[in-house]
């Protein structure tokens, strides 16, 4: 059973005072904490061999894209993966041909997991697709239709919601966040463990952006680098599972 699993079945019981007390570290240090390190092991296992099969799709089907968030800052500063990652995020411009690149992934083994969807794809759109208990997080990158400038659209939970199904159910949306990074269309590649992938060549100046200053500098407790303010209000998320 995975994580994301054991997070269906057991959270609504948290939310009950008196069984969060009594359950809620037992919960956390006998059942969700051992999947979840096991979990981040097989990803610490797997994560270069996948990540250099999805180099080679993208490749093989023309789709340029690169590092981002905190696969970018491995690739800067660890010159491969941050020791507590657990899945891979990558920028792609929605111009690009995805649905070609989709067909691509899942005959080469991947699976498409799920997608996030505003305005059918129009304005906004994140794919996750996985291999070998390994995902792969897809930003897709837009202008903006009034001021030309490029965002990526990024999601989370409402309120104490730890599922996206929740979410929908319970609130027929999720957040939806707007980050504007100037993402160029080609990119440079730099080492990575032993290969070589691509990264966008102003990719100090969208670091300092959303990490600070200070990103060459691990820092364990940050949480977050985008205001509640630059929530985009006015939008519906649509949420597809694949099977």
């Amino acid at each position: 059973m995975k994580s994301e699993q054991i997070r269906k079945i057991f959270h609504p019981f948290t939310r009950i005072p008196g069984i969060r007390n009594i359950f809620g570290s037992i919960y956390k240090r006998f059942i969700y904490n051992p999947v979840r390190k096991r979990e981040i092991e097989i990803f610490q296992k797997n994560a270069l061999v996948v990540l250099t099969e999805f180099d080679k799709v993208l490749y093989e089907t023309n789709v340029s894209y690169c590092l981002f968030w905190g696969s970018l800052i491995g690739a800067v500063r660890e010159k491969g993966f941050i020791p507590h990652d657990f899945d891979i995020d990558v920028a792609v411009w929605r111009n690009d041909n995805n649905e070609k690149m989709r067909d691509a992934l899942l005959k080469s083994g991947f699976t498409h997991k799920h997608r996030f969807l505003i305005d059918d794809g129009d304005t906004g759109m994140e794919d996750t697709f996985e291999k070998n208990g390994v995902a792969i997080d897809i930003f897709y990158f837009y202008n903006d239709s009034g001021t030309n400038a490029p965002y990526c659209t990024s999601f989370d939970y409402i309120g104490d919601c730890v599922t996206w199904e929740e979410c929908i159910k319970k609130y027929g949306n999720l957040k939806i966040f707007r980050f504007f990074f100037d993402l160029p269309h080609k990119f440079e590649y730099v080492p990575f463990e032993n290969i070589k992938l691509p990264i966008p060549g102003n990719y100090d100046t969208i670091l300092r952006s959303y990490y600070g200053d200070n990103y060459m500098m691990p820092d364990p407790n940050w949480r977050g680098g985008e205001p509640e303010t630059n929530l985009w209000i006015g939008k519906k998320v649509v949420y597809k599972v694949f099977k």
